[in-house]
């Protein structure tokens, strides 16, 4: 069973917040990328008649069923072409009862030369085994966000209807603003206007759905609803801090942890909550909030503890997972490993697990080719007399940019002239107009650096996929002999601790 977060005064940890979404795995006409055939046997199936009206004559398609915002696992990864009818004809061969499957298209003018060729087309959908649908989707290409109108119809198209038509309705709050002062009144924890409409449409919808899709969707709308409000009580709550009002504070804090420590919700099922993306969201929104006013930063090490002592089951197997593959790793990260794998049970969970622990210390880290400004082709492997650090960018990421010019510029000044320290530094640019754009921005690196260019494959390149790099700036230490020493941990980020990091390797 599912157990929400629910904590004592003498408890309190810390959490990070997730976004996401699922996957499955496809093949028939279209052609197949980074499924592991070896491991995955189908016994069931969907199938998807797509008719894109803009003009394109291929799409991608990407599934699972370990979706949370974002892929927990690898997701199958296929390539449909436009047949003789003008559509794209997906034969999708499943191993698990439901996921969600994301469609994108190449791009024609947004984010040209940036590392990933393809704009989403529609809003992450979920599938379940034995779904047979034909889906008309017209989108606008923009650089934020998916400007889509659909119509779907077959077999198992009420799910996908319906949330298509749930996402359709317009925001309406209804309720008094809020300024996160949590102690005034309860009318914060109402739902907005448009979450009733939404409830009560999805509701006239409920005999075109499987009862767990009327669940999960169920439970999207009521958690998507209130996961913003723990923004502004965290503010507030800094407010507070800020103008020295510690007793106020305190009284606080008392307070969000009887409203918000230990919640139930009559009405929503278990296994809807488990699997909805918002319930997630807003367990991590929520987590977030409460390492603020428990301790005032981020720490990736309280969140594992919250993740671990206050979740059950299939919610905490897949946070878990996705934990390790997304946040940055704690000093504890190898003892977090070990208790994580006495903890998921569930043998998927159990391989990925395996997969994501080369980021432990210890291990010898691969050799790998790329190309320098010059053009010449540098490994990694001619640096193995060196402590090397490796930071992973690409241009446009604004966080990639506040850590060079907060914390990398600076380290790399303080060892310019140590020849046994060198600075990777490493874009994901799919074309060399736009890395040389970062690089003589300023933005991101230095001439002073090794630029080096994953050689047009962008996110694709064996040193992103193999490395399980998902987010950016991501970071990688390495001592002599090009051991792994550290990946991407909290330690990296901040001058201080990156300093003595390195200066422990010399």
């Amino acid at each position: 069973m599912i157990r929400l977060l629910t904590y004592s005064m003498k408890n309190f940890y810390k959490i990070s917040l997730l976004t996401g979404f699922c996957t499955i795995a496809l093949m028939v006409l279209p052609f197949q990328l980074n499924a592991k055939a070896s491991s995955f046997k189908p016994s069931k199936k969907i199938t998807l008649n797509v008719t894109f009206l803009q003009a394109t004559d291929s799409l991608k398609l990407r599934i699972s069923n370990k979706y949370i915002g974002a892929f927990v696992d690898e997701p199958a990864t296929y390539y449909g072409f436009k047949n003789s009818n003008g559509s794209f004809q997906f034969t999708i061969p499943v191993n698990a009862d439901f996921g969600y499957f994301e469609l994108s298209s190449p791009r024609t003018h947004t984010g040209i030369g940036s590392s990933d060729d393809y704009w989403i087309i529609i809003e992450p959908q979920f599938w379940e085994q034995g779904d047979s649908i034909a889906i008309q989707i017209s989108a606008i290409e923009k650089k934020a966000g998916i400007y889509a109108q659909c119509q779907f119809s077959g077999r198992g198209s009420g799910k996908y209807q319906a949330r298509y038509e749930i996402q359709q309705v317009k925001y309406k709050n209804g309720r008094p603003t809020f300024d996160g002062n949590i102690l005034k009144s309860t009318d914060y924890l109402d739902l907005s206007k448009s979450a009733e409409e939404k409830l009560v449409k999805l509701t006239q919808l409920k005999s075109k759905m499987s009862s767990l899709s009327f669940d999960i969707l169920k439970a999207d709308i009521f958690f998507s609803d209130r996961e913003g409000l723990f923004f502004f009580i965290q503010q507030y709550y800094q407010k507070m801090i800020k103008s020295n009002q510690t007793d106020s504070a305190n009284f606080y804090r008392i307070a969000f942890y009887k409203k918000f420590g230990s919640e139930s919700f009559n009405g929503l099922s278990e296994k809807g909550m488990e699997n909805s993306i918002g319930f997630i969201g807003y367990s991590y929104r929520k987590a977030t909030c409460m390492t603020y006013l428990s301790h005032g930063s981020f720490s990736s090490h309280f969140l594992f503890n919250t993740l671990v002592d206050n979740f059950k089951g299939k919610a905490r197997e897949i946070m878990l997972l996705y934990y390790f593959k997304t946040t940055r790793k704690s000093e504890y990260s190898a003892a977090e490993f070990q208790k994580a794998v006495l903890i998921i049970a569930e043998e998927q969970n159990q391989k990925i697990l395996k997969h994501l622990s080369n980021a432990l210390p210890g291990r010898k880290f691969s050799d790998y080719s790329l190309t320098d400004w010059k053009g010449n082709n540098i490994k990694l492997s001619d640096f193995d007399d060196k402590i090397v650090f490796l930071d992973f960018w690409f241009t446009g990421c604004g966080y990639c940019s506040v850590f060079y010019k907060t914390v990398l510029s600076k380290i790399e000044d303080k060892f310019k002239n140590n020849p046994n320290v060198v600075f990777l530094s490493i874009s994901t640019d799919k074309t060399l107009e736009k890395w040389s754009v970062g690089i003589t921005s300023g933005d991101y690196t230095s001439l002073g650096a090794v630029n080096l260019f994953t050689n047009g494959e962008g996110f694709n390149h064996a040193i992103i996929s193999e490395n399980n790099i998902y987010g950016y700036p991501t970071t990688i230490l390495l001592s002599k002999g090009r051991v792994l020493h550290s990946f991407n941990a909290e330690s990296l980020y901040k001058y201080d601790s990156l300093l003595k990091e390195i200066e422990s390797l010399l």
